[in-house]
């Protein structure tokens, strides 16, 4: 189970209990599942296109009527009325050349044109078969480039939906923490209310026999009313905490939440090195980079292409016949042939070729240099997460050990004040050094686990199982 339910309407989550239960309820979570879910669709359409299409194409029926310009037999005009219905449909099954760009098609169809009016006739035009052919010359693949577009979006939408995913789990160990800090400031306010109760009762007696001056009788009793304000405070802070960690997790209504750390800490060293090796391997930043290089190199062929001869190859061959009949029109077919040859070639336009092609060039060397830089600027962010998270194993013995001090302190101050040896100022001191000491233990466990995901989410790998992070 993700949780165990305690008392009735109350939730127990640890801090990897927490994560796991956002990642499956929380609004974000939510959100990056659709939004992956959006570009998986995108990617299936851009492959679509590299497969057949088989379409239906007709007319049901087309009527004209109008008075229309007629050449006669002997090549004057006359203007006659035209009365008129056609109709047509047609089979097409068609397929794009990934490696040339160009596509080829293959049909068949049939029409029939009505002539109505005093003396109605029918015609039909049967096309059984054709075969088709579109290719252009010397022009940039487009298909082949949107086709490698589109799987580099689909890879960056994989690692971003990863990498977002992780960013998740940074904001709920952080708000895990600040709950967990607010659940333990709570305990030990309550105790330290508890304690300086006994040390007012304590105090007012030294203060009735004449021990202690008035002015340490109204310490003690200052130092109680602080405890029980800081217990009023924290409980206010306590709900504020639970509900913005609620919120984040998806849990709605009145159910209580209380937090529970018992995750035992990942205490090894991280490589430098395996760790960029990874980040290069795995980020969605890389890939980003390849989409910027590889839309730049479009740019600068395309604006090569229009300085030089282009051209479009349209070609086909099929069967076909009329006949007043629909059985006849598919006797005797007749071969039908179409072979068209279309080119551009720029003589003079004063420089408008050029001046795109430097501009795609120019482009192209910013991007690279602009890519650089966020690769420089990613790898050192990766140094930093990793230096710090091995540095963080030694902080968090030494405030560990502080707290434990802390505490052993104060519970012999305040023994030591019961036997009349220390004064109220000293115990006090004792008690603030043990409160901060706490807080400070707690916060390097903050610290601690959100540079442990944060480093998983700059390297979209987990050091701890050496597996890689994988969107699901």
């Amino acid at each position: 189970m993700l949780c165990s339910l305690g008392a009735v309407g109350q939730m127990k989550l640890t801090l990897k209990q927490a994560i796991a239960f956002g990642h499956d309820n929380s609004p974000s979570a939510r959100s990056i599942k659709a939004a992956y879910s959006s570009a998986k669709w995108n990617y299936i359409s851009a492959r679509s296109s590299l497969l057949p299409s088989l379409s239906l194409r007709g007319n049901l029926p087309g009527l004209s009527r109008q008075v229309t310009a007629i050449t006669q037999n002997t090549g004057s005009i006359l203007f006659q009325e035209q009365n008129v219905a056609n109709s047509s449909g047609a089979l097409f099954l068609s397929q794009n050349i990934t490696p040339t760009g160009g596509s080829i098609f293959m049909s068949s169809g049939l029409a029939r044109l009505d002539q109505l009016g005093a003396n109605p006739t029918a015609t039909w035009r049967a096309s059984p078969l054709e075969f088709g052919i579109t290719q252009p010359l010397f022009r940039v693949n487009t298909l082949r480039w949107n086709w490698k577009q589109a799987k580099l979006q689909y890879e960056f939408a994989q690692r971003q939906a990863t990498e977002t995913l992780e960013d998740l789990s940074i904001s709920i160990t952080t708000a895990f923490f600040d709950y967990y800090i607010l659940q333990k400031q709570l305990e030990n306010v309550r105790y330290n209310a508890a304690i300086n109760d006994t040390l007012y009762t304590v105090a007012e007696g030294r203060f009735n026999v004449g021990k202690i001056a008035e002015n340490d009788k109204l310490q003690a009793e200052l130092n109680l009313m602080n405890a029980r304000n800081s217990v009023d405070q924290t409980k206010v802070r306590l709900r504020t905490a639970e509900k913005r960690l609620k919120n984040l997790l998806g849990i709605e209504g009145d159910q209580k939440l209380e937090i529970i750390y018992e995750e035992s800490l990942p205490l090894y060293e991280v490589s430098l090195d395996k760790a960029l090796v990874e980040a290069r391997e795995n980020r969605s930043n890389y890939v980003g980079f390849k989409i910027q290089e590889t839309d730049a190199d479009l740019n600068i062929k395309r604006a090569k292409a229009d300085r030089r001869f282009t051209g479009d190859l349209t070609a086909s061959f099929g069967l076909n016949n009329r006949a007043t009949q629909l059985s006849e029109a598919y006797d005797n077919l007749l071969n039908s042939q179409q072979l068209t040859i279309g080119f551009t070639m720029p003589i003079l336009n004063f420089g408008r070729n050029k001046a795109a092609y430097m501009v795609a060039k120019n482009d192209k060397e910013s991007r690279l240099a602009q890519i650089e830089n966020n690769r420089n600027n990613l790898e050192l962010e990766i140094m930093d997460n990793v230096l710090q998270f091995n540095q963080l194993k030694q902080i968090l013995a030494i405030s560990a050990k502080a707290d434990t001090i802390a505490r052993l302190r104060y519970s012999i101050s305040t023994k030591r004040f019961v036997l009349g040896k220390i004064d109220l100022t000293n115990l006090t001191i004792a008690q603030n050094e043990k409160d901060l000491a706490l807080i400070n233990y707690i916060r390097n466990l903050q610290n601690f686990w959100v540079s442990y995901y944060q480093l998983r989410r700059l390297t979209l790998f987990d050091f701890e199982v050496g597996n890689k992070i994988v969107f699901k």
